[in-house]
């Protein structure tokens, strides 16, 4: 339901006064500051982790992928001072919120959705090169910005103890997709890449990400991950680099 007019500015006035006030935080953590997030509200930098984390929440519950994308950075700035200690809670609650935030203000959890979709669909009649077309383009479709970069990056070099096999997956493609765009080339020529476009995407910090998120998903994978088994349909071995 949306506010009537005459509410409508009173909240809008609301909000201009606790903007400066120092129970703003509060505020904003209930579910009519939800609705104003989405609208006109910057969510802090310093936001708590519990306020983040409850209204990630309710992001994910709606789909809300404006609010998840602005909780990416007070959620990488709490991981990233807590990450000294990766195996703290501190790091293991930010980081862990912060990879659900990523899958969800990227795109890429709707778009392993729709690759989920055609895998299930798929039977002994389905053009499997015309399917996993289909799901090449639907990874280059993901896009991240510099902040979800770096906070994939950070969740790769130290896996949350809360991060599960899906949302490792999940942020492995994109990070695949981050590797290729910013590679200028094109996912569907995987299989007849040159030398130097295959040394350039290895050397990519997004692949090498990538691959340590996949390793780390296949350490918890029981084996029933839909994304796991899309992923096992792209050899990125050649990627893989030798330390």
């Amino acid at each position: 339901m949306y506010p009537t007019r005459t509410r409508a500015a009173a909240l809008a006035a609301c909000l201009a006064s606790l903007a400066l006030a120092t129970s703003c935080q509060q505020f904003f953590t209930s579910s009519l500051a939800a609705y104003l997030a989405r609208d006109s509200y910057t969510i802090p930098a310093d936001l708590p982790v519990d306020d983040a984390i409850e209204l990630l929440e309710a992001a994910m519950a709606q789909g809300d992928s404006a609010t998840a994308a602005a909780l990416v950075t007070p959620l990488l700035a709490a991981a990233t001072a807590a990450s000294s200690d990766p195996a703290s809670a501190a790091y293991n609650e930010a980081a862990t919120a912060l990879a659900s935030a990523v899958v969800l203000s990227s795109g890429v959890g709707t778009a392993v959705t729709s690759m989920a979709q055609l895998f299930l669909a798929a039977d002994e009649e389905t053009d499997e090169a015309a399917m996993m077309e289909t799901i090449a383009d639907t990874i280059s479709s993901v896009t991240l910005s510099d902040a979800e970069v770096d906070a994939l990056s950070l969740i790769a070099e130290n896996p949350p103890a809360g991060l599960g096999a899906d949302d490792a997956y999940a942020a492995a493609v994109a990070l695949v997709s981050n590797a290729f765009a910013s590679t200028d080339t094109d996912i569907n020529d995987i299989g007849s890449l040159t030398a130097e476009q295959t040394d350039a995407i290895a050397a990519d910090p997004s692949m090498i990400a990538a691959l340590s998120l996949i390793d780390y998903a296949g350490t918890v994978d029981s084996g029933e991950s839909l994304i796991g088994s899309l992923l096992g349909g792209f050899d990125l071995s050649s990627f893989e680099t030798t330390p």
